[in-house]
């Protein structure tokens, strides 16, 4: 489990980093600086090569009224703009469309999260069925059902050994309310056994821990009844610009409107 005095002075250090005018601005996104590494199950193979980018994927113009939907497929740098991300879905959920402002040095490689070109910042949204109990166990061997509501998954985080939450805060974002917590994952990963992580999503994955000193900021929404969560990372290597670009893609973040019946 980190330090307490650990996790404190990193948090204190971003805010100090990341808080700029436009947070202040925006204060009802949260009041953390954003920003986090973590790629996603059955992405880590997806890690910085060396070599030059790809050919960058033209999106729309940001605050374009039709976004261009992320595709799934092998990791290609995106073109700044507007794009329409989905869900990493816990069960067959519909869901509205999610966009948002994408700055320079994202890749997108599949439909509903963006990663740097570094692997070290991510930003994904999500449905989430189990929390882990202790995030340095395999999820398949202590992962549970926390229940469905925000406060349920917000104080399974808080309650999960080997990671530090802050205290739940309230927020606004996007038009929904919710829960905000940041998780900070151990400095040393060799003390966790395989795959760590802190969520599952369903079948098919959850939010698995990548690298030492992980740092993730969730924000828990009640979507008219429906619970999602919009996750962004950081690492200990990521730089205040790349926080900011985080806080960018955070504040950013529209849903369409319901569909009426």
């Amino acid at each position: 489990m980190a330090d307490e005095s650990e996790f404190d002075g990193l948090r204190r250090r971003e805010m100090r980093r990341s808080l700029t005018a436009r947070v202040a601005r925006a204060a009802t996104v949260g009041t953390a600086g954003l920003a986090l590494l973590a790629l996603v199950s059955g992405c880590s193979e997806h890690r910085a090569t060396g070599q030059v980018p790809p050919a960058q994927q033209l999106a729309s113009e940001p605050g374009s009224a039709s976004p261009r939907p992320l595709v799934e497929g092998s990791p290609t740098l995106l073109a700044p703009g507007t794009y329409q991300l989905a869900y990493h879905l816990a069960a067959d959920e519909e869901l509205p469309d999610a966009y948002v402002d994408i700055p320079s040095g994202f890749d997108e490689a599949a439909t509903w999260y963006v990663v740097s070109h570094d692997r070290q910042e991510f930003l994904g949204l999500w449905t989430v069925s189990a929390a882990d109990r202790d995030a340095c166990r395999r999820g398949a061997h202590d992962a549970y059902d926390p229940g469905p509501t925000v406060e349920n998954l917000a104080d399974a985080l808080v309650a999960q050994k080997s990671t530090r939450a802050s205290t739940p805060e309230p927020v606004s974002l996007a038009g929904y309310h919710g829960l905000y917590v940041e998780l900070a994952s151990p400095q040393d990963l060799r003390t966790c056994g395989p795959e760590p992580g802190l969520w599952t999503s369903g079948p098919t994955g959850g939010r698995g821990i990548y690298g030492d000193g992980q740092v993730d900021l969730v924000w828990i929404l009640d979507m008219d009844g429906q619970r999602i969560v919009v996750n962004a990372s950081y690492s200990p290597r990521s730089t205040a610009a790349d926080i900011y670009k985080l806080n960018s893609m955070v504040e950013s973040l529209q849903f369409a409107p319901a569909a009426q019946e």
